[in-house]
């Protein structure tokens, strides 16, 4: 856990919570916590989380696909938290009721070459980097190695909370589009 913390402090990350064999980690946005490093015998991907809009889309996923929905009462933000495993055995987590964390200090407009009605290009002016951690907003993406990319999409669809089936629903859409950012698959024979 040493090495981890060390890198993800070095990457920019902030301790949000510390515990025995658990640190929370957070970047400078809304978000609580946006990456938890445990102590484990092996190391492994224990899955993304995904946000819903409501309670009842939690109780929703839950009834149908499984799982035991659980308070999150030791973490930052508080909130509940169902975990699902997909057909592929990867798991992934969906929350709901978190409280949002105060805004941590934003990073310095860096300005540009490329000037813009709102930026003046810099004229005299150099940028001088100084060296250190970046600025941490959250984890936006994450990637999956799957042996059958148009199975694990459809799936991924079909698990969104509120989903009535329709493959045109503007809320699936939404929430796909919303909460999975940036979904890259590589396909492997």
């Amino acid at each position: 856990m040493e090495k981890a913390r060390k890198f993800l402090l070095d990457f920019g990350m902030h301790i949000a919570k510390e515990e025995e064999g658990r640190i929370y980690f957070r970047g400078y946005g809304p978000d609580q916590y946006v990456y938890i490093c445990e102590k484990s015998d092996k190391p492994e991907f224990r899955g993304g989380c995904f946000e819903t809009e409501s309670m009842e889309d939690l109780e929703a996923a839950q009834k149908k696909f499984g799982g035991e929905i659980r308070k999150l009462d030791g973490a930052p933000g508080g909130g509940y938290k169902l975990t699902i495993q997909d057909p592929d055995g990867f798991p992934f987590h969906l929350m709901y009721g978190q409280e949002p964390a105060e805004t941590g200090q934003l990073p310095e407009k860096i300005v540009s070459n490329f000037p813009s009605e709102k930026d003046k290009p810099r004229k005299g002016t150099f940028l001088r980097f100084q060296p250190g951690p970046a600025s941490v907003h959250k984890l936006g993406h994450f990637g999956l190695n799957v042996a059958h990319a148009i199975r694990k999409i459809a799936n991924l669809i079909e698990r969104v909370p509120g989903w009535n089936g329709d493959h045109n629903s503007l809320r699936a859409w939404r929430y796909f589009h919303s909460y999975v950012k940036n979904v890259r698959f590589r396909i492997f024979q």
